[in-house]
């Protein structure tokens, strides 16, 4: 009785996954309405997801929007529909989980973080593997000098090969709905991570090196060069169009971080390797023993991210202050909070600067 009661406005596939992670134990939340468009649709993912006693009610969009039983909102919808909705349910005094990428553009996510602060709700990217120990651990790692040294590049990708029926009608290669492509729904995952490994380090400059646009203009194939003010590189390719890989090679000048699975997890345990290696004279490599973490069953990160996003919310409804929970410097969890509206803010201002190097035709966009 004492979980956040969420509302789900959209049945998206994403939301399926999602939903399963809100019914765990440890989630912090129950899920009390679905909405849909189509009444038969929001019945069907009921029918699908749960039993006929824990049921949730079916409510159009608008009735969730208002419903008095739901405080939260998840909000799994194209992009191009998050800034209506988003607000929407902020200003009908529901906190909202935002599927990313979290807006069309840097200034539409501070259209809806203004709402959040005035309404104190509190507004967060599902950004899943964030919340998992293992990336707080790998990020540690990368930042230990004594093992890797300073780091001065990042190489990333991460892509999956879409087929015919994929490229004909996914909504995320439709430019009303999801017009940032590959750069929206994979390369958001990557920026997130060079962000945290780099410790929020300004970004100096975006180039795409090379792009290919459907016959929409939607980016399905993007390969990018990121300069940080700290001379750290990020070089990436995000895409649609090639074989599946998730991996992150940080590299520093004692040593290099990897992790191949940092997205959609393998099965446990969960691992990620830290190793060194030096080139000495007559061209003899010496190699240092390799470091491998591994982290323990435990709630996946879709669960993590839901008990994250339940108790900043609930601390905010306790703790605001009247003017608004962003100018609250005292308690740690609203401390919190913030800075999860700041690295999404963040991720989101590279994507713009990478949409606009493409526009340009690979032109450098300096920040």
């Amino acid at each position: 009785m004492t979980g956040l009661r969420v509302g789900i406005l959209g049945c998206a596939g994403i939301a399926k996954k999602n939903t399963i992670a809100i019914l765990h134990k440890e989630s912090g939340c129950s899920v009390k309405a679905v909405a849909s468009r189509s009444p038969e649709k929001a019945q069907a993912f009921v029918q699908e997801m749960f039993t006929s006693t824990a049921a949730p009610i079916c409510l159009s969009y608008e009735e969730l929007v208002h419903c008095e039983m739901v405080q939260a909102i998840y909000i799994p919808l194209p992009t191009a529909f998050h800034k209506e909705w988003a607000i929407k349910a902020l200003q009908a005094g529901k906190h909202v989980l935002l599927e990313k990428p979290a807006a069309l553009s840097l200034q539409e996510y501070q259209e809806m973080l203004t709402v959040a602060y005035k309404h104190n709700k509190f507004l967060l990217d599902g950004t899943m593997f964030v919340h998992h120990p293992r990336t707080s651990k790998f990020v540690q790692d990368c930042q230990d000098t004594s093992q890797i040294g300073t780091i001065t590049r990042i190489e990333a990708g991460f892509s999956f090969c879409g087929d015919d029926d994929f490229h004909r009608g996914n909504i995320r290669v439709k430019k009303d709905g999801d017009p940032l492509g590959c750069v929206g729904d994979l390369g958001w995952y990557v920026i997130r991570m060079a962000l945290l490994v780099t410790d929020m380090a300004s970004v100096a400059s975006v180039q795409v090196t090379d792009y290919q646009l459907n016959d929409e203009g939607v980016p399905i194939d993007v390969t990018c060069l990121i300069k940080f003010q700290n001379k750290v590189i990020l070089a990436f390719h995000s895409a649609f169009t090639s074989q599946f890989r998730q991996y992150v090679h940080v590299v520093g000048t004692k040593g290099w971080a990897f992790i191949d699975d940092w997205v959609l997890p393998k099965k446990a345990p969960l691992q990620y390797q830290v190793q060194s290696m030096s080139l000495t004279k007559y061209d003899l490599i010496t190699e240092h023993p390799c470091k491998v973490e591994t982290f323990p069953d435990g709630p996946v990160q879709e669960v993590l991210l839901w008990k994250t996003f339940a108790r900043l919310s609930k601390s905010i409804d306790k703790n605001s202050a009247s003017e608004g929970w962003d100018k609250d410097d005292k308690n740690p969890a609203i401390i919190e909070a913030r800075k999860w509206a700041e690295i999404s803010s963040t991720n989101q201002q590279v994507v713009d600067a990478i949409m606009l190097s493409v526009q340009r035709d690979g032109a450098k966009v300096q920040l």
